[in-house]
């Protein structure tokens, strides 16, 4: 089963203290043009999934694993989600 929240980036790392943890849950929208319905062409260009470690085989094909995922198995995806916000 893949995860589906990363807990350590290195922008994450700058923002965690003791009383708040961040997570961050990334998914394609490239792959999947509904993730982002209202994103203009200069957005999606612009996109995060399109700079540094994103664009690294291994990054590429975990949001596109997540969001196949979350379009073929919604339900189970929240309970997966539920528990791992749970455990964050």
């Amino acid at each position: 089963m893949t995860k589906l929240l990363t807990t350590q980036t290195a922008k994450l790392d700058k923002t965690q203290t003791d009383t708040v943890m961040s997570v961050i849950l990334y998914l394609d929208p490239l792959f999947d043009k509904d993730m982002c319905k209202g994103a203009s062409a200069g957005c999606r260009k612009s996109c995060l999934i399109n700079s540094g470690r994103m664009r690294g085989s291994n990054a590429v094909n975990a949001r596109k694993n997540r969001t196949t995922f979350l379009r073929e198995n919604p339900e189970l995806f929240m309970v997966q989600l539920k528990g791992e916000l749970l455990q964050a």
